[in-house]
């Protein structure tokens, strides 16, 4: 009997631990909804005032910080195609960052977005970082099993 509590109780603390670090598919889909939503916003149509919007009130950059960021990490140009492409929880805080990759007329674009919320509490921007190469894996990290969209820009 005492086997069987023990056993149990292990079970029990292996799932609870597990499923802290998982993500739940309409939960990831709401963040993948808003990176996308701001790379829209940031990279195609250049409406820094609309994408500020969706970027976390922890995050202490001013617009003007905001805006010349997206300018500096841009020297070549912008993407001209984005889709999001993998998920990874931040465990043991209310982040998950978000991956997404774009490409330009010559370039190729890797972006990490930090992303801070939950489903209910509305997902936002806390942090974006681009890489001149794709991120090195990691254990968490998941590839979508759903396709999302892709942006494209329109040229007008």
């Amino acid at each position: 009997m005492k086997k069987l509590v023990l056993y149990s109780a292990m079970v029990l603390l292996v799932i609870g631990c597990r499923d802290k670090t998982k993500v739940g598919r309409d939960e990831r889909n709401t963040a993948f909804d808003i990176a996308l939503n701001f790379a829209e916003a940031a990279f195609f149509q250049r409406d820094y005032g609309k994408a500020y919007l969706l970027v976390s009130e922890d995050c202490n950059a001013t617009f003007e910080e905001f805006s010349s960021g997206i300018e500096k990490i841009h020297p070549k140009g912008f993407p001209t195609s984005v889709r999001a492409t993998e998920y990874e929880p931040i465990p043991g805080e209310e982040k998950i960052s978000i991956f997404l990759y774009g490409k330009g007329d010559d370039e190729e674009f890797y972006y990490r977005f930090v992303m801070e919320g939950t489903k209910e509490r509305n997902y936002k921007v806390f942090s974006l970082h681009r890489a001149d190469g794709p991120y090195p894996p990691s254990e968490l990290r998941e590839r979508l099993k759903t396709i999302l969209p892709v942006i494209r820009y329109k040229k007008r």
